[in-house]
Parts: structure tokens; sequence; C-alpha cells
């Protein structure tokens, strides 16, 4: 409803509608013909009006980015077919001012953004077939949106405070599901203002609605179409919470929760005039009303079926529960666990006046809203308690799961936890879900496997922290049983050395004395220990290039987590510093120097020689290196070398870069010593780390430049 006349100039067409100030005013149309239009996609960035306007009146530009808050400055029309506003957490202040698409068959999108001071037609609207999705949008304004011919999505987080008309007034709405949506409509009109034929409301799965309303909450024209799969709480100061006109449907589906309450002494909660209501099996409604007339009334169907809950409560003094209206209904209440039920006028008692054992179906024909003028017929039960009149008494009804069926659900058991765990476990009744909390918010969910044992993944939880833990069986909770979070060591993974595909060892670092294992596909490869120096080897068969070699550490019986590698092909020379110390006769070099492609299993075959080259190229110390097969057993790949004193002695001061040569038949390749590279058999002797030692008149101490190992004379 508007309560102005404007006049627009739509494509060269003018026009004028006068609005009227009643609820059932008609807001201004255009009957603009749907146009073919190749959209290209275009994207801007606009921080001021100007260049927000320039931006919503090019058709090229199909997505604008906001870098600042903008506020509008006048009503601009949008002519092309795609128009996204990326609010990137910016604010567009309306200034009572539009955006208006004025073809048929439009695109948009408002998200990431807040809006303030819309007026009663909201930011971005069609008054023709439009789909426009808002997308975690702050509204407050007079309206958030008017579609009265297209269709509003609702994505992410999207709140909204109307305060002079409808928080939506349109044809269709859906809430995607895992949206959460809150509206607040104070305008004293209908929060969700749907009076259109054949419109739909769906609530996807997962999804939150709340909706607060000083009149109706939702209000639907003939043939409405509500479907709710998520979670909706209504409240309504005044009127009805729920209106769908004639031959509507309002249906709950599994999984979905509705409660609604109406404080209107008059109206009911829920009418759906000569239509459906479906409370599918695995539904769950609270409903709750304070007038003479029923809390839920319905004109065709009205069906609660096996495995549904519900709890339906009229405060009134003389306010029943069900009713029918503009014709007779077919009610259906179908209760595994029986019915709980309280008379019309004693529904604040905390105990029912009776309790229908279960399981328990009851039908009937329903006519009338109050309790005087209800009248049933053909009514049927499982239980012959009642008479030929039912449910015309009752204003509090209770079935599913509302209803104590006497059958106690056992605590499971819960193993204690520590802030290393990521998983929480126990036992409890095969088929159970069990659902872990922190401080009442859910952490995690399992199910209970055919052998009675769950398993819930959770991060790991600070000490101190209390988890609890229930299980559910058929809808049933138990009761809670606790862990306080303990401390305990983390137990640090190994340091697992490269391996390539001539490897006869697997080598690291790990914690003395704790158990190396490796494994393949889930299988033990080998096992080891780990030496007093902090150094372990494992002896394996070669593996084959692209392997995925898996390797942790276990300490009295406490595992660490898997460190990986992956077998190469060494297909290239390479070079790894190991390890350096002084002895009174020069400084000692450990390393290996491998390639794939080369036999080094013969010792004396393989020469590899240390090298000391002064900085303008002069080599000034030429050391013949010992082979060992440290690295590998029966590989000869590693060196040691003696950088005898009586050479450094006599060098002049300045940096002396540090090679390695390996030689093995014709082959004769010259490296760079790599002291930079932790890749293999790192055995945490860090090159620069070895003491600066005098000889004769010198300081020698070690370098790393780029990676490469120096000796610097002083």
């Amino acid at each position: 409803m508007k309560k102005s006349s404007i006049i627009l100039s739509l494509s060269g067409v003018l026009f004028s509608v006068a609005l009227l100030g009643h609820a059932d005013s008609v807001k201004a149309e255009t009957s603009q013909p749907a146009i073919e239009v190749k959209q290209v996609k275009s994207s801007v960035d606009v921080g001021t009006w100007e260049e927000f306007k320039t931006a919503i009146k090019d058709v090229n530009v199909t997505d604008i980015n906001l870098t600042a808050d903008i506020t509008l400055e006048a009503t601009e029309s949008i002519t092309n077919l795609t128009k996204n506003i990326h609010g990137n957490g910016h604010t567009i202040d309306a200034d009572l001012h539009q955006l208006y698409f004025t073809k048929a068959d439009t695109v948009g999108l408002m998200e990431d953004v807040k809006i303030i001071n819309t007026d009663i037609y909201g930011l971005l609207w069609s008054s023709h077939t439009a789909n426009i999705t808002y997308k975690n949008v702050d509204h407050s304004g007079r309206q958030m949106i008017y579609l009265p011919e297209g269709k509003l999505t609702l994505e992410g987080k999207v709140s909204s405070v109307s305060t002079t008309e409808e928080v939506f007034q349109g044809k269709e709405l859906e809430v995607l599901p895992g949206a959460t949506v809150n509206l607040e409509d104070t305008s004293g009109l209908s929060a969700l203002s749907m009076g259109y034929a054949e419109g739909t409301l769906t609530v996807g799965k997962d999804a939150s609605v709340t909706i607060k309303a000083e009149k109706t909450s939702i209000l639907g024209g003939s043939k409405f179409a509500m479907v709710n799969e998520g979670t909706m709480e209504i409240n309504s100061a005044d009127q009805r919470g729920i209106n769908l006109a004639s031959g509507s449907t309002l249906e709950l589906k599994d999984g979905s929760h509705l409660k609604i309450h109406t404080e209107d002494t008059v109206y009911e909660s829920i009418l759906v005039t000569s239509g459906n209501f479906f409370v599918r099996s695995g539904a769950t409604i609270e409903a709750e009303s304070n007038g003479n007339h029923s809390t839920i009334i319905a004109g065709k169907e009205i069906t609660f079926e096996n495995g549904s809950n519900y709890s339906i409560t009229n405060h009134h003094a003389e306010g029943p529960v069900l009713g029918g209206y503009a014709t007779t209904a077919h009610v259906t209440l179908d209760s595994p666990t029986g019915y709980n039920l309280w008379w019309v006028d004693r529904v604040e008692e905390a105990d029912p006046q009776e309790v229908i054992a279960g399981p328990v179906k009851s039908s009937f024909n329903i006519l009338g809203y109050t309790h005087a003028g209800i009248h049933t017929t053909n009514y049927s039960s499982t239980d012959p308690h009642f008479e030929s009149s039912p449910f015309t008494n009752y204003g509090k009804i209770q079935g599913g799961s509302f209803v104590d069926d006497g059958i106690v659900v056992d605590a499971p058991v819960f193993n204690p936890v520590t802030d290393q765990d990521k998983t929480l476990s126990g036992t409890g009744t095969p088929g159970a879900t069990v659902n872990a909390y922190v401080d009442g918010t859910l952490i995690g969910t399992g199910t209970v496997d055919s052998t009675g044992k769950w398993t819930i993944t959770v991060k790991p939880q600070n000490e101190g922290t209390k988890i609890d833990v229930n299980q559910v069986i058929d809808g049933k909770e138990s009761d809670k049983v606790s862990q306080v979070v303990t401390h305990e060591e983390k137990i640090d993974a190994p340091v697992f050395n490269v391996v390539n595909d001539k490897d006869k060892q697997l080598t690291g670092i790990g914690t003395p004395g704790a158990t190396i294992n490796a494994y393949v596909d889930g299988v033990l490869l080998g096992t080891g220990t780990v030496g007093d120096d902090g150094r372990w080897t494992i002896t394996i068969e070669p593996q084959a290039e692209g392997t995925k070699i898996d390797v942790n550490q276990v300490i009295n019986g406490k595992e660490s987590e898997y460190v990986s590698q992956i077998v190469s092909h060494l297909d290239q020379t390479i070079n790894f510093f190991k390890l350096g110390y002084w002895q009174n006769y020069g400084l000692v070099l450990e390393g290996s120097i491998d390639n794939g492609s080369l036999d080094l299993t013969n010792k004396d075959a393989v020469k590899k020689t240390l090298h000391l080259t002064a900085a303008d190229g002069t080599e000034v110390g030429t050391f013949a290196c010992a082979n060992h097969d440290w690295y590998n057993n029966g590989v000869f790949n590693g060196y040691q070398a003696i950088v005898e004193d009586t050479v450094l002695a006599g060098l002049e001061p300045g940096e002396y870069k540090l090679s390695v040569t390996l030689e093995v038949g014709d082959f004769n390749e010259t490296q760079d010593l790599n002291v930079g590279s932790a890749v293999r058999d790192n055995y945490a002797h860090i090159f620069t780390e070895i003491p600066e030692t005098t000889v004769g008149s010198h300081t020698i101490a070690p370098l790393e430049k780029d990676g490469i190992g120096y000796l610097v004379v002083k």
C-alpha cells in the first residue's frame, strides 16, 4: 500500500497511479513488455553518488562494487536486464529514493550491504516480473521491497525493520537453505503482504526465519502455497499470525519447526481458508493463540501425520484448538505417543485433564471456529474414549514428542577428553544420534555404529572446557553426560626426510626413545627407535616412485600425527650438508651427494672431493672425502671431509666458498655446498651454528649466503 500519488516516465510512456490509504490498496504498476537483450557482464567499482548513478544508468554495467558508503540523491531507473550491487560491507542511504527495474524478466542482487532510509517501495524493486536476491542484507526504513509480479530470494543473513509499510509486498518469496532471516514490521500492516493469487512462500532446510509484527505476520492470497522445511518463529501482537485466502495450502515438512504466537483476543493463529494444513512426519509445530476463535483453522484438510509433533494452545477461556472455515475440514490426528488434553477453561494448569495412551489415531469433520459454534461429524478413533463431539471442549492438545511415552533413553558413555583430541568417543545404543555441546552450542554430531561405538570429529577444545553429550533415539533425548577437557602434552610428529626410489632406508629426527612406525596404505612397512642423538633409521626395500609413506612416533602408547613423503625418482645430482664440528686437526664436514642415475654401491668406484675457493675464483684448498653409506645402507652417497687447520691458518682474511665434487667413472659434477635446505636428512645441525674457532692468528666462522656454505677468515 502506498499513500501518495506518483507519476513515472518509463521508456517514454507517461502514466499516473493514485494510491489509496488503506490496507488493500494496489501499488503502481506498468505494463512494459519483456525485451530480448543480450547482457554482457561488466563490473565497476564506485565510491561516490555520481559514480554510482552512472553505473546504475549504464546498460553495459551488470555488477556494481561499492568501495565506500553511498547516499542516493535521486530516484533512478534501471533499463538493463541485470543489475547486481555488491556492498562489500558498506551502507546505502536511500534517503527515500529508489532504484527500479523498468523491464520484465529482470534479475537483481543486493549483497553484503546495509540499507537505510528506504521509502514505501524499498531500494531495489520492480512492478514487472523480476527475480531479486537479497544476500547478507541489513535493512531499516519504510519498506524493504515491493515486488508484486516477481520473486524475492533471501540468502545468508537478512534482517529488516520496516516502519511505514510491509517488510515485503510481493507474490513469491523463497528463503534459501541455511539462511537466517529476522523481520520486524511496526507499521500496523502485514509483515509479509502476499495477497496475490497463486503466490508462494518457501523456507529451505536449516533456514531460520523470525517474524515479528504488530498485525498479521504472513498474509497470502487465494491458492497460496506455503512450505516450511526450516525453523520459523512468528509473533503477531494483533490479528493473525498466518492468514491464507481461499484454496491455499500450508505444509510443514519433515525436520521443520514452526513456533507461532498471537495476542489477539478474537482471531486465530493460523487461518487457511477453505484450504489445507499439513504437519508431516518429523515436523514440529507449537501454536499459541489468545482469541475465542480456534487456534488453527482450515477448510479442507487438517492433518497431523504419524511422527509429527504438536502442541496447540488457546489461552482464551472459551477458545478451542481446531476449527473449520469456510467449508468443512477433515481432521486427522495421529500420535504414536498418545494425546495430552486440557479443557478450554483449564489450559493454564500444568497437568492435562485427560491423557490418551498411544498409539492413537483419530479423525473427524469439523465446521465452525468458536466454542459454541463448532460442529463435528464422522468421528472415528482407535481409542473409544471420545464421544460424538470430540475436541470441541479442548483448549490445548499435545501429541508426538510433546507426550511422554514412558520410554527412557539411557545416556551414552563418554570417554575422557584431552586438549589434544580431535575426536570425542564413547559407546551408546546402536543407531542412536549422539550430540556434543559446549555451553549449549552444538559442536558436533555422530551416530552409534552396530558395535555400540561412536565418534564425533571436533576441533581440539581448551583445557577446562566442559563438553556435554547426549544420545537421541526416535526424537527422544537422553540426559546429558559430561567430560571436562584435561591437559595432555602433545606428541610431536617426527621429522621425516625425503625418500627416493633407490633408498633402502627411511631416516629422520624424533624424540629419543620413541618408536617410529612407517606405513604404506595403512600396512606397516617398518619400525625403528629414535636414538639418543635424536636420529632414527628404518631399513626397507626400495619403494616405487609415487608411493606415499606415512610415519608417526609413539611415546608411552600415545601416537603423534602422521607425516608423509612421496617417493621421488632421483635423476639429478643433489647434495645436502648434515653435520659440522671442530677437531684439533681441522673442521669436519659431513653430508651427502647423490644421483639416482648413478651406481653408488661400489665404494672404491665413488670419489668425492671438497673444495675451498676464494672470492676471485682461486681454489685455495682441495680435500679428499671419505665415502660412507650412513644414509642409505649399501649406497655410498655419504661423505666426510676435513678442512685442515694447516690450510686455514695460511689464508688471507675474506670469504671462501665451499663446494663438493662427485665422480663415478666418466661422471664428474661439482656443486656448491647446500647448507640452506632441510629437505633431506635434517639432523638439526645448522651450518651457521658451527662455532667460531681460532686457527693460528685467524678466527674462522661459518657463513650462509643464498643457501651456500662459506667460511669467513678474520
